[in-house]
C-alpha cells in the first residue's frame, strides 16, 4: 500500500503483512538539529518502504535535501544537494556485532513504533559533507590579503651575485 505524506511515527503493529510505502516532503520542524547545522535548508524529501512478513520488519528508503552550507576554505555560502539511501531491520534493542560491515543495519524501534522523524534526520545528517566546500573551480581556496594591496616586489635571483663575480673573472682573464 502506498500513501502520500510522511507520518511522524509508524506503528508497526498496526500494519498488516505486506509492503507499505510513504513518500513526501519532510516538514522543517522535524529537522531541528539539521537546521542548526546548516546555513539554510531549502527542501527535504523522503520515501520509506516497510516490508512486514514473518520476523523483524525490513525498513528501506531514500532521502534528499537541498542545503546551504558555508565553505570551509573561503568562508562563503554555497548550495548543495545531499542524498542518502538506507536499509535495515527494525529491532527493539541494538546489538553489538564484530562484523558490522557484513550485517544488515539495525534500526531501533521505540516499543513497536518507528520514529520516522529521528530516522530521516539522522540519515540526512550522516549524508552531510564532513568538510563543506565549493567545487574547486568555484572556490578561491581562501586566498585573502589583509591590509592594503602591495604590488609584488621584483624578485632578485640569489645567483645574481655569483654572475657578477663570474663576469669580473672573465674580464681579468682577457
Amino acid at each position: 500500500m502506498s500513501t502520500v505524506g510522511l507520518p511522524p511515527e509508524i506503528d508497526l503493529d498496526a500494519l498488516s503483512p505486506g509492503e507499505w510505502r510513504w513518500s513526501g516532503r519532510i516538514p522543517g520542524e522535524w529537522l531541528g538539529r539539521l537546521s542548526k547545522a546548516v546555513h539554510t535548508l531549502a527542501w527535504a524529501e523522503a520515501e520509506v518502504q516497510i516490508l512486514r512478513d514473518h520476523g523483524a520488519p525490513r525498513i528501506r528508503g531514500h532521502a534528499g535535501a537541498a542545503l546551504g552550507l558555508v565553505c570551509e576554505r573561503c568562508l562563503k555560502p554555497f548550495e548543495t544537494e545531499i542524498a542518502v539511501e538506507f536499509e535495515g531491520r527494525g529491532v527493539a534493542v541494538l546489538t553489538h556485532t564484530e562484523n558490522a560491515g557484513e550485517a544488515i543495519e539495525e534500526i531501533e524501534l521505540v516499543g513497536d513504533r518507528l520514529d520516522l522523524r529521528e530516522l530521516l534526520e539522522d540519515e540526512l545528517m550522516l549524508a552531510m559533507p564532513v568538510v563543506p566546500r565549493h567545487e574547486d573551480e568555484h572556490c578561491d581556496g581562501g586566498h585573502r590579503s589583509f591590509g592594503p594591496e602591495v604590488a609584488p616586489a621584483e624578485k632578485i635571483s640569489p645567483f645574481s651575485a655569483l654572475e657578477s663575480v663570474r663576469s669580473r673573472k672573465r674580464e681579468t682573464d682577457d
